[in-house]
């Protein structure tokens, strides 16, 4: 089966993103599948051991994002910014695609 970025695209309702995260961190909430069952499970992530199999090595770390997020043209265009290369370089998920291209530079004022 051959798939096209479009095949992903979907609703998401800007009400439902999460604007903090979770407190206690642990109160997450965790999408399960189970492969066996075809089943899915809305659960936490205080509870994640039950869905793991034995031996199971879980690596975790503390990373978090920045808000590095600017808006343009009244909020119709939008540069989230996904890593600092130097201090004039940077990478970026942009909307609308259609408007940004590989290589774009951008320059911002003081």
């Amino acid at each position: 089966m051959k798939y096209t970025l479009s095949d992903f695209d979907y609703h998401l309702p800007e009400e439902l993103i999460a604007q903090s995260p979770a407190s206690p961190r642990d109160h997450a909430r965790l999408l399960v599948y189970d492969r066996a069952t075809k089943q899915i499970t809305d659960d936490f992530f205080y509870n994640l051991g039950e869905y793991l199999p034995k031996e199971t090595t879980l690596v975790v770390n503390n990373s978090k994002v920045e808000k590095c997020r600017l808006m343009f043209d009244g909020g119709k265009k939008e540069l989230f910014v996904t890593s600092v290369r130097n201090n004039n370089t940077v990478e970026a998920l942009v909307r609308p695609g259609k408007k940004f291209r590989v290589g774009k530079t951008i320059e911002l004022a003081d």
